[in-house]
């Protein structure tokens, strides 16, 4: 009798395991993963939304999120923030700040002291005094300021607007 009932027990002990890694599998999705990521950065403000898939330049499959802020593209076997851009409400506000404020624009050392910040929050595993930034202007107020950066795990662009506000960022996958 009393091998049945630790037979019974044994089968019950494997029956709770297999649930339990079913029900990993379950939420251990993509977009979960992909959401983690994002919120783990907390660059943007508001929920952060599902909006489609796609295919990028190397193939691969990435997610496309939007918050109140910014979109961003997400690996999307590992979850890993790829590249994030300024929504089209966010480039609005630009326009209208640019207007309303006459376009002052934050110094060359501003935009590197808030470029640095950014990779430090994206990469706080990088060595930041390993890492070289190349600043480039342009003649768009929605990306005036644009910083390459090198020396991390693979090339990072970062890009400020006239007024210092993060309005991209993207890591050269090709590297």
């Amino acid at each position: 009798m009393k091998s049945k009932r630790g037979v019974k027990i044994v089968i019950f002990i494997l029956l709770l395991m297999f649930l339990a890694f079913t029900f990993y599998i379950r939420t251990d999705t993509p977009e979960k993963r992909a959401l983690e990521g994002i919120a783990e950065k907390a660059l943007g403000a508001g929920e952060i939304r599902f909006l489609s898939y796609s295919e990028n330049s190397q193939g691969q499959t990435v997610g496309v999120y939007e918050d109140d802020v910014y979109r961003y593209t997400v690996l999307d076997k590992t979850g890993e923030l790829i590249g994030l851009y300024i929504n089209t409400r966010s480039m609005e506000k630009l326009d209208s700040a640019l207007v309303e404020e006459n376009g002052v624009r934050v110094s060359e050392e501003e935009a590197e002291k808030t470029a640095r910040d950014i990779v430090q929050k994206l990469h706080p595993e990088w060595d930041m005094a390993k890492l070289n930034f190349t600043e480039t202007k342009t003649d768009s107020h929605l990306d005036e300021f644009r910083f390459d950066v090198e020396g991390g795990d693979r090339p990072l662009s970062i890009n400020l607007a006239f007024n210092g506000q993060l309005s991209g960022v993207n890591k050269d996958l090709c590297a």
